[in-house]
C-alpha cells in the first residue's frame, strides 16, 4: 500500500514540474545576488562593466547577465567581446521583453535577488552595495530602487528631499 502511494506521490510530482516547468532548485535554499542588464550602448558599457567588474571583484554578486538589446551592428559587436567576463543573453525577439521575464520566473529560486540595470547606469555606489542587498532581504519587498539620477523629474524628488543641494541646480 505504502509503496503505491510513494509511487503515486512520484508521479504526480514529476507531473506538476513539468506542467509548471518548476525547477527542483527552485525549493533549495540557495540564495543568489543576479545582476541583469539590457544592454547595448557601447559607451555607456564601457563605464558599467567598470562597476559590475569590481562587483564580482569584492564578492558582491554571483552573476553577470548580458541581454543583447543591441540596435546598431556596432554595439552587437562590442557585447560579444563580453562573452569571456559575463552570460551573454540573446533574446529571439528585441522588441518585447518577455524571454527575459520568462527566463528568470523559470530559472531563479524564490530567495534569489535580481538586480535589473540598463546600459545608461553610469555609476554605482560599490562600497554601500551590500546596504541596497541588506535593505532588500530585511523588507522582502519584490521591488527596491537606489537614488536615481536620470531626468529632471527624479532630481526634482531628491532635491525636494535635500538629495542634491539647491545651489547646484534648481530644478
Amino acid at each position: 500500500m505504502y509503496i503505491i502511494l510513494y509511487i503515486l506521490y512520484i508521479l504526480v510530482v514529476l507531473y506538476l514540474y513539468k506542467k509548471y516547468k518548476i525547477k527542483k532548485e527552485r525549493f533549495q535554499d540557495k540564495n543568489k545576488i543576479i545582476v541583469t542588464c539590457f544592454a547595448g550602448r557601447e559607451y555607456n558599457m564601457v563605464i558599467l562593466t567598470k562597476y559590475l567588474d569590481k562587483l564580482i571583484e569584492k564578492n558582491k554578486i554571483d552573476e553577470i547577465h548580458i541581454w543583447d538589446y543591441t540596435r546598431d551592428p556596432a554595439d552587437t559587436k562590442y557585447v560579444d567581446t563580453l562573452k569571456d567576463k559575463y552570460t551573454l543573453m540573446y533574446p529571439s525577439n528585441k522588441k518585447n521583453w518577455n524571454e527575459y521575464y520568462e527566463y528568470y520566473k523559470k530559472n531563479t529560486n524564490d530567495n534569489d535577488i535580481i538586480i535589473k540595470l540598463d546600459d545608461d547606469i553610469l555609476y554605482i555606489d560599490v562600497n554601500n552595495f551590500d546596504g541596497f542587498i541588506e535593505e532588500r532581504r530585511k523588507n522582502n519587498c519584490l521591488l527596491l530602487f537606489p537614488s536615481i539620477i536620470n531626468n529632471g523629474v527624479c532630481a526634482w524628488y531628491q532635491q525636494k528631499y535635500n538629495l542634491i543641494p539647491d545651489n547646484l541646480h534648481k530644478f
